[in-house]
């Protein structure tokens, strides 16, 4: 069954996904290693510290794009096969300014939250960090789907998910980070590189018509496709980081630094997962906008059944060996966190089957009920969050992720078999005329 499905992608599918995959496996290799390395410098505390910055900085950094990467996944391939340059060039450009300009002003936001607080709050330190961070996670989300939107998923990841913690861990070995706070400065500063290189990457990319072309602003219809699209994003990734967010309040930053580090374990059984997602993306949307039924559900099902697999796989050996690898890797201080790294384990596994529900609905257009879908999900994880995280901690937060993961890929499903089954109606009515 796995291999006829496999057999249906198409080559240039199969390229696009193991080129990207070996950048993946080097970012999540970088990314592990910046998070061994920071734990054991920075205990429990200082790492929680870290992550909770890290964590506003990506959560109010994908909130501040308001919903454009997704836009550049979505039309980018179109108006490259149809050929309609002045539209390509007016989306790039207008993306830039949207993206920077929302980005401050978040991240002002964000930073006011901190001198409210005070000085002598412990989450002072974490609002400015994560204000300051905002605008480049910003800009990073952009970069990396605008590649992903030239069919060039690679390079986005490299900008993305390579280059900032490679960085940092060349710096980490070096005697110049002691805190929390020198550690997530030298990430910024990382980030800001990986954005130039972006920016780079991207001038070499832009097809000679595009230049010449007259830019085609329509902000209107671009920003009423976007902020529905912002809004599922942005509550799907909340479902990732809001535990993260709230456990600092709720409980304390040691808890965060436990939760953190299990946490940055289960992404191994994601990554492959989100690979397999940005390389489909553009091949959803042109398949959907060319009423290509069989060769959508082939990509579907396919993506589907090699996700669920790879994250079973590997989601095994974590739950079984859950306390050996969290000390081996961490340290003796992060015993405790064994039991959250068994459930992110499991609610990883349907977080990675709902990384190909969440792309077909994306680029189908379905961004309305999406969002709807996910503000449902979110409010299920926050609600239990208040409920299991002040008497369990990052264990509580773990279950309520699991329990929210599960609802929404359940429900995301059923409404892309229903999409699939009115794409078939129509291209049926279609023969039929």
């Amino acid at each position: 069954m796995m291999a006829r499905l496999l057999a249906n992608l198409q080559s240039e599918f199969l390229r696009a996904f193991f080129g990207t995959m070996a950048i993946s496996i080097w970012a999540r290799l970088a990314q592990l290693g910046m998070t061994v390395l920071l734990a054991r410098e920075l205990a429990p505390e200082g790492y929680g510290l870290f992550t909770f910055a890290l964590g506003l900085g990506l959560v109010g950094g994908r909130v501040g794009a308001l919903g454009w990467p997704v836009l550049m996944l979505r039309f980018i391939p179109v108006y490259l096969s149809e050929e309609r340059w002045g539209m390509l060039k007016g989306l790039l450009r207008t993306a830039n300014w949207v993206v920077l300009t929302a980005g401050c002003i978040f991240g002002c936001l964000v930073v006011t939250g901190g001198v409210w607080l005070g000085p002598q709050h412990e989450l002072y330190s974490g609002f400015l960090l994560g204000g300051l961070l905002l605008p480049v996670m910003s800009l990073r989300s952009l970069a990396r789907n605008t590649l992903a939107g030239y069919k060039n998923p690679a390079k986005g990841i490299f900008i993305d998910e390579l280059l900032p913690p490679l960085l940092v861990c060349l710096v980490l070995i070096t005697p110049f980070v002691a805190s929390a706070v020198e550690a997530a400065l030298f990430y910024l500063a990382a980030s800001a590189a990986a954005v130039a290189v972006g920016a780079w990457l991207l001038a070499n990319l832009e097809h000679p018509k595009t230049a010449s072309a007259k830019a085609e602003r329509h902000l209107r219809l671009w920003m009423a496709i976007a902020l529905p699209a912002l809004v599922g994003m942005s509550a799907k990734l909340l479902m990732n980081k809001t535990d993260v967010i709230m456990i600092a309040p709720l409980s304390n930053l040691e808890e965060v630094g436990l939760y953190g580090a299990a946490l940055r374990i289960t992404y191994l059984q994601t990554f492959p997962v989100v690979v397999l997602s940005t390389v489909l993306s553009p091949l959803f949307s042109t398949a959907f906008s060319q009423n290509q039924f069989g060769r959508l559900r082939k990509l579907f099902l396919g993506a589907l059944l090699i996700a669920g697999v790879f994250s079973g796989i590997v989601a095994i050996p974590v739950i079984l060996a859950r306390e050996p690898i969290m000390t081996t890797l961490f340290g003796a201080d992060y015993a405790a966190g064994a039991p959250v790294i068994a459930v992110l384990a499991l609610a990883q596994t349907t977080a990675s089957l709902g990384f190909i529900t969440t792309s077909l609905l994306l680029m189908s257009g379905r961004q309305n009920v999406f969002g709807t879908l996910t503000l449902i999900a979110l409010s299920v994880n926050v609600l239990g969050n208040f409920a299991l995280i002040p008497q369990y901690g990052a264990f509580g937060g773990a279950i309520s992720t699991m329990l929210a993961t599960g609802l929404l890929f359940v429900c995301q499903l059923w409404v892309c078999i229903k999409t699939m089954r009115e794409l078939r109606s129509s291209k049926d009515v279609g023969s039929d005329a």
